[in-house]
């Protein structure tokens, strides 16, 4: 039986409950493991050190840690970890909702200065994106630009699309749903429902319906059997009347039963499961510390899973690929950036290429000035005094005097309109192109090239 890698909508919602006791506690400092493990260090008056957990790699899991099962600080913090340092040392941690029914816990951070909210996303890909009080993303791990959201700094942040909330759905729009479906029973629970493959089991076996029971034979009377156990379960959620276990692999004959802390995990749950009947199990007083002590020993089982004689780092495939597909958003980012940049850049040196003589009239004016030293000052009144007259360096020229050390008065002039010109001529120059194209193209070549380079590997 695969463990459990990821957390389920009505795993957060059981959890958001008790993550919420902890509101009031001050924020001590931010760390990043791995580029997916978030850790937040809190001061609570009555629970002491609170190490708030969140994780959105191949594992998705948010939770309060025992200290003991946290990991030593790593090294130098990456960017990410720096920019929550300084938004979220010393805040108020306010408080942590759900979003609908989706995987998505939003974390909320008061402090005089500013305030700050914490989106992790448990989900996909996964995500944790910081926003601002406006709601505008400040940073995130993960970049998203896609047609129907997008994450990315400076965009406003933008939710996934609602799905329906099985724990407060109708009857008259649950029977709805299902009709929609022409599968079984059970895949449309799952998905039409969005209750995923486990919990849509467990309602089912509830209900004492069959699993298998096609859509085109299910009558009201299935529905309502159908309905009445997600009641249950929701009724049992908002109560907090939860008897959390986490689940382990039964012992093959030879084992000795007293041996319980030998076997690996393979599911943790708010309440007990008909589906996972005939497992061992493991009690505890709360949800949270359940989903602590679950992934402690995922990770630990998963560590003593290692053949003895593995390399030191075996090559985790889909993490890499995840990784992959990160990197490949952010350069998509970049070449957009590039893009921006080269337009701007481009609108700039158009302006430039205009008034290409009178700019380089002006330098060679300020050049043959300070080859008369001609002190800075000087110069910028004339500029500042040829503005306002509107000349702006063109015309027969304006002398100026200034006094030198020794007294003497030295006068300097610019040189005549059309001297570059002429000197370009007579050298048989061309004007010089507009700047802003090779370089920027340049840039954004590098990127597409580096995408691709990142596909190959």
């Amino acid at each position: 039986m695969d463990p459990k890698q990821e957390l389920s909508s009505i795993d957060l919602s059981a959890l958001v409950t008790e993550l919420g006791r902890y509101e009031g506690a001050k924020v001590d400092k931010a760390y990043l493991y791995d580029d997916d493990l978030l850790r937040l260090k809190l001061r609570d008056f009555d629970h002491g050190r609170v190490e708030l957990m969140i994780e959105v790699g191949e594992v998705k899991r948010a939770h309060a840690a025992d200290p003991t099962h946290v990991a030593d600080a790593p090294g130098r913090p990456p960017n990410f970890a720096k920019m929550l340092r300084n938004r979220l040392s010393g805040a108020d941690f306010a408080g942590v909702s759900q979003y609908e029914f989706d995987r998505i816990l939003t974390f909320e951070f008061e402090r005089g200065d500013q305030n700050t909210t914490l989106v992790a996303e448990l989900f996909g890909q996964g995500n944790v994106a910081a926003l601002d009080e406006t709601g505008e993303v400040v940073s995130s791990l993960s970049t998203v630009r896609l047609k129907s959201r997008t994450v990315a700094p400076g965009a406003q942040y933008e939710y996934p699309a609602s799905r329906i909330n099985p724990l407060d759905v109708s009857f008259d729009a649950f029977a709805r749903h299902m009709d929609e479906s022409d599968t079984d029973v059970v895949r449309t629970l799952a998905t039409q429902l969005n209750l995923g493959g486990l919990y849509a089991e467990e309602v089912c076996t509830r209900a004492g319906v069959e699993k298998e029971t096609a859509i085109g034979d299910a009558d009201e009377e299935t529905y309502r059997a159908l309905h009445d156990a997600l009641e249950r379960i929701a009724a049992r959620l908002r109560s907090g009347d939860i008897d959390p276990r986490v689940y382990e692999e039964p012992l093959d004959g030879t084992a000795d039963e007293s041996e319980t802390t030998d076997r690996p995990v393979v599911d943790v749950t708010p309440f007990p499961l008909s589906e996972r009947e005939g497992l061992p199990s493991v009690g505890f007083d709360s949800f949270n510390a359940a989903v602590d002590e679950y992934f402690y020993r995922l990770e630990t089982d998963d560590e003593g899973d290692a053949p003895a004689d593995a390399p030191a780092s075996r090559p985790d495939f889909e993490a890499e690929i995840a990784k992959q597909e990160r990197i490949i958003e952010q350069q998509r980012g970049a070449i957009e950036g590039f893009e921006e940049q080269a337009e701007t850049e481009r609108e700039r040196a158009e302006l430039l290429y205009a008034h290409y003589d009178l700019v380089d009239e002006v330098l060679s004016t300020v050049r043959s000035a300070r080859e008369n030293e001609v002190p800075w000052e000087a110069i910028a009144e004339t500029l500042e005094a040829g503005a306002e007259r509107g000349n702006r360096g063109r015309g027969g020229g304006h002398g100026r005097r200034r006094k030198r050390g020794d007294g003497h008065r030295r006068t300097w002039r610019r040189r005549p309109l059309g001297r570059a010109r002429c000197r370009r001529r007579r050298r048989g120059e061309r004007r010089p192109a507009v700047p802003g194209g090779e370089t920027d193209r340049g840039e954004k070549q590098g990127a597409m090239e580096a995408i691709e380079s990142t596909r190959e590997e």
